[in-house]
């Protein structure tokens, strides 16, 4: 046999053994009954994922939870506290895309806000906004709430034509979405 044809044959079942590892590795942090039960603790990781994951979905390296009744952004955020996780931070346009699929255009809190100081949004992590998705459609541009809304929900069903984030009073009702990341904290 020739070395090269070997080497390709080699090279094309360990990346297979690595897709059906990594399927694996998928199946195991989305099925909850086993999660619970999964030490994640590692020499740099020593964050635990929820230890009650009935009603967590994994993604990207992190466990959602979609609240069934509404409160105030406060309200939501102590709730989440007290899962041992936060509002949720959307990070990039993947994570945008799987919480807009997740909540099919509901009303749902995310974790940011410019309570502190009028048009700065920070996210509940102490990080500053650098990439939204805030909602615009003809003359309506989100954030465009003033000092009145200073706090975002996923979507406004009473706006169904604007896509994205919108600023909202803080003291309103809504669904919430906690996040808890089993990534190591870095400072």
């Amino acid at each position: 046999m020739d070395d090269d044809i070997y080497e390709n044959v080699n090279g094309t079942e360990s990346e297979g053994m690595n897709r059906e590892r990594g399927v694996k590795m998928d199946d195991m942090y989305v099925n909850a009954g086993s999660v619970g039960n999964h030490d994640y603790r590692t020499n740099s990781n020593t964050q635990q994922p929820p230890q009650n994951t009935a009603g967590w979905t994994y993604f990207q390296s992190s466990f959602y939870y979609l609240s069934n009744e509404s409160k105030s952004w406060t309200d939501s955020r102590g709730d989440c506290k007290g899962r041992k996780a936060d509002l949720i931070t959307i990070n990039n346009r993947q994570e945008q895309d799987f919480v807009m699929t997740l909540t099919r255009n509901k009303e749902f809190w995310i974790g940011l806000t410019d309570s502190e100081k009028e048009g700065q949004w920070k996210w509940v992590d102490g990080s500053t906004l650098t990439t939204g998705f805030w909602a615009s459609f003809r003359s309506i541009t989100e954030p465009n709430g003033g000092t009145r809304e200073n706090c975002v929900l996923t979507h406004l069903k009473r706006h169904p034509e604007l896509i994205g984030w919108i600023d909202h009073n803080c003291d309103a009702s809504y669904q919430w979405i906690c996040e808890k990341s089993i990534l190591p904290v870095t400072f």
